[in-house]
């Protein structure tokens, strides 16, 4: 049985509740709220592994998805209507990790939750627990740092707040500084997949650009390999 705590942000009068079925099926510990103040209070007192908004047409684009990001580093999964792109995209611009359709089969998005976590949780044990050894790769050149083994990245000396997604997708560019990476390793390194729609790459990477002060017309940091995936540039 699982044992990951998951909130899970849901109108109570939604008329899907399978996800709500799966989650205490799994035997995730689940915190279900109905607001996102309530979700908001949660978040002070409680840890999560990962946080699921199921939205409806009112609110495709989580319009408080930038607070639910501020309160907690736990990955956050939108459940949406996607005949509203612009929707999706602020979602994602806000915070959000990924978006899956609300009405994806059960199994899919069983699948994604169990993908999150994993990686999360993999993630946690190389960071936290000392189980690798190897000493993580640190960037410095007077402008951007980026210390892994610290989980702490400074721009002109500011923090520069990433969400889990573009943390870990910053790290295995610089874990292969100066070496292609294609979409298909940065798909299974960050979000656990094996195959996968490489746009979630290309939007998060603009998101992660623009935290990092590079210009996408002319990037000094996570260049382009077109048709393959990105490289992080070490020196220029």
């Amino acid at each position: 049985m699982a044992n990951e705590t998951i909130l899970l942000l849901q109108n109570p009068e939604s008329p899907n509740v399978s996800v709500l079925t799966l989650l205490i099926r799994s035997g995730y510990v689940l915190h279900p709220t109905s607001t996102v103040d309530e979700a908001l209070h949660r978040l002070m007192q409680v840890t999560f592994d990962l946080i699921i908004v199921n939205l409806d047409s009112d609110n495709a684009a989580c319009p408080r998805c930038a607070e639910l990001r501020a309160a907690s580093e736990a990955p956050i999964l939108l459940l949406g209507p996607i005949d509203n792109p612009e929707a999706i995209v602020s979602a994602l611009a806000n915070g959000a990790d990924l978006y899956l359709p609300s009405t994806s089969a059960i199994a899919i998005i069983e699948a994604h939750i169990v993908a999150i976590l994993r990686r999360t949780s993999t993630h946690t044990i190389s960071l936290h627990t000392g189980m690798l050894n190897v000493k993580r790769p640190a960037f410095h050149d007077g402008k951007l740092t980026i210390d892994l083994e610290r989980r702490h990245v400074t721009l002109n000396e500011a923090p520069v707040d990433l969400t889990p997604i573009e943390f870990s997708l910053l790290a295995c560019l610089l874990e292969n500084a100066g070496r292609p990476v294609p979409y298909e390793q940065l798909l299974t390194s960050v979000w656990g997949w094996e195959t996968g729609d490489h746009s979630h790459v290309h939007t998060h990477i603009s998101h992660l650009r623009k935290k990092l002060g590079d210009p996408p017309h002319d990037p000094h940091y996570i260049l382009s390999e077109y048709g393959l995936g990105y490289r992080f540039q070490h020196h220029r």
